[in-house]
């Protein structure tokens, strides 16, 4: 859905800004200081940061956003299943994120809502981490490096610069999702897993 269709986007003011949008758990795995940081180094240009969701970390998002005074970070709480539509397209960038140490331990289930969503994704993760791997096979964004604040507001920059860039590289990762991950192709993968199993009894 455009986001000038969206009527979350309209209710936050989020349809002129390019929006970069967090939403999920924000919980001890998920590194929020690399877009926090991202956050400070954009405050003066028109990118509207969006945090939805709770957890451990959201408290440093609130102390640090009344600080520095940033009117670029947007904090909204957890949105009711039949709002996720509109909230998760709400956005020009999905961001997704795993700590240092975690990558092989935690799966980040808001990567495939971001896929469905047709934008495209910056995934804050270790050099090594499978989310890393996805996003250059799906060409549906970039991976950027735990601690690169700095990377992460240039691949902002670069997109809020380049709208036909930002809209390829989403329509390329909800391509990527109807081809690997809708639920007739899982089904078919653990079809294919019980096969193989069987053939080895």
């Amino acid at each position: 859905m455009p986001k000038q269709e969206n009527w979350f986007a309209q209710e936050h003011q989020l349809v002129q800004p390019f929006t970069v949008l967090y939403s999920g758990n924000m919980g001890r795995c998920h590194d929020v200081e690399t877009f926090l940081e991202a956050a400070i180094l954009l405050k003066d240009e028109p990118i509207q940061f969006v945090c939805i969701g709770d957890g451990a970390k959201r408290q440093i998002l609130i102390e640090q956003s009344e600080q520095l005074g940033l009117s670029n970070l947007l904090l909204l709480p957890y949105q009711d299943k039949e709002v996720l539509p509109y909230s998760l397209t709400a956005c020009d960038l999905s961001l997704v994120s795993v700590s240092p140490g975690i990558e092989r331990l935690l799966a980040p289930s808001k990567f495939y809502s971001a896929l469905a969503a047709g934008r495209p994704i910056a995934a804050v993760c270790p050099p090594d981490s499978y989310l890393k791997d996805l996003v250059q096979e799906a060409h549906c964004g970039r991976a950027i490096a735990n601690g690169d604040g700095q990377g992460l507001a240039n691949f902002i920059r670069e997109l809020a610069g380049d709208r036909d860039l930002a809209a390829s590289m989403g329509q390329a990762g909800r391509r990527y999702l109807e081809a690997h991950f809708t639920p007739r192709r899982i089904a078919e993968q653990y079809l294919e897993v019980l096969q193989n199993s069987t053939r080895t009894l």
